[in-house]
């Protein structure tokens, strides 16, 4: 069950970066994803878009590049990705990890697309 916990939670949050780089373009206007601890909820443009299990961990780095962990306090609406109109992007890190491993989430910032990568757990 946790195995899948994780995997459809990593396929969700792919889903929604995707998602928030689609409506920038849409919309001709930029569009902000944060991730709030407090309620464990990955936020795009402002609404709640997806929980984020309890079995599972949370790193992210601000666009400001200031590492901030799920231990850490963050305030409310802090960027991690700036999704741009123009197809371009800015943003930090969101990792989410399972067991000490899982995948790491950053934007490509001429493309805008959305890259995946290995993690491991920052001490």
């Amino acid at each position: 069950m946790e195995r899948s916990r994780y995997n459809q939670t990593v396929r969700d949050v792919s889903s929604q970066l995707n998602k928030a780089r689609a409506l920038s373009v849409q919309e001709g206007r930029s569009v902000t994803v944060t991730y709030q601890p407090e309620i464990r909820k990955l936020v795009v443009d402002g609404r709640e878009s997806l929980g984020v299990p309890e079995s599972l961990v949370v790193q992210w780095e601000a666009i400001e590049r200031n590492p901030r962990s799920g231990k850490g306090a963050v305030a409310a609406g802090e960027p991690i990705f700036v999704f741009n109109s123009d197809g371009g992007a800015r943003g930090g890190r969101l990792a989410v990890l399972r067991g000490g491993q899982g995948v790491t989430f950053r934007v490509n910032w001429l493309l805008g697309t959305v890259e995946q990568g290995m993690a491991v757990p920052q001490s």
